[in-house]
């Protein structure tokens, strides 16, 4: 039903979580989707098992099998599947599946980018402007994945500020066709991830308008700081 409401108001994607024990869950829950959906919106899925590590853990023989389950079902990547260490295993899948590998949101720096690109880990990496760097370190890791033909799509589930400096840097970037706009209710809705901006960013038809203003393009609202002070 969420994504059904999530097409009417006229978005392109939906981003998936797969962090069930039991991984068929995990499947019925993707069908169903794409059984609402259909072919209107595309649709990724997340493991999250990059960062956190977190059970349950996918072996290598869980990630093809699912990758291959999420093929079926046209899913456009699989992000983070195994360990962000396991450059080896990310390779090997990638070059085995059709289904894109996403992942690397928690990297940092433009030499641990290249490093990971030379190794051909993943088909779409995921550079984030608060952990991987910052403007210029994302860009220069944007145009070195350009140089290997792949896809950058800054990773973003952060509000106000962070959502801000994301638009300005995929707006500069051309390997960029989505941007990431955090919007998972109850636990973030778009109201209290915006509550820091005077006025929020919006999504319409699908699309994100890039701040025009100067800086950022975006203005503080100091009255919901001195409201929250302490």
């Amino acid at each position: 039903k969420m994504a059904r409401r999530y097409l009417e108001e006229g978005f392109k994607a939906i981003k998936l979580r797969c962090h069930r024990p039991d991984l068929k869950l995990d499947l019925e829950v993707v069908k169903a989707v794409r059984d609402e959906v259909g072919d209107e919106m595309e649709i990724m899925v997340d493991v999250n098992q990059g960062r956190s590590h977190l059970p349950p853990y996918w072996t290598h023989r869980v990630a093809l099998k699912m990758a291959r389950e999420l093929e079926k079902l046209d899913v456009v990547w699989l992000e983070e599947p195994l360990s962000q260490e396991d450059l080896d295993g990310l390779a090997a899948l990638s070059a085995t599946m059709d289904i894109y590998i996403a992942g690397a949101e928690s990297e940092g720096g433009f030499t641990r980018f290249k490093e990971i690109l030379e190794k051909k880990a993943f088909d779409v990496i995921n550079p984030d402007v608060r952990w991987s760097g910052d403007i210029i370190e994302v860009r220069k890791i944007a145009a070195l994945a350009e140089a290997h033909h792949m896809w950058c799509v800054p990773h973003n589930f952060g509000g106000n500020f962070s959502l801000a400096t994301t638009l300005q840097v995929t707006g500069s970037i051309p390997n960029c066709p989505y941007v990431e706009f955090p919007c998972e209710p109850p636990v973030m809705t778009c109201e209290a991830r915006d509550i820091l901006l005077k006025e929020p960013i919006v999504a319409k038809d699908g699309y994100v308008a890039i701040p025009r203003e100067p800086g950022l393009g975006v203005e503080l609202n100091t009255e919901v700081v001195q409201k929250y002070a302490i």
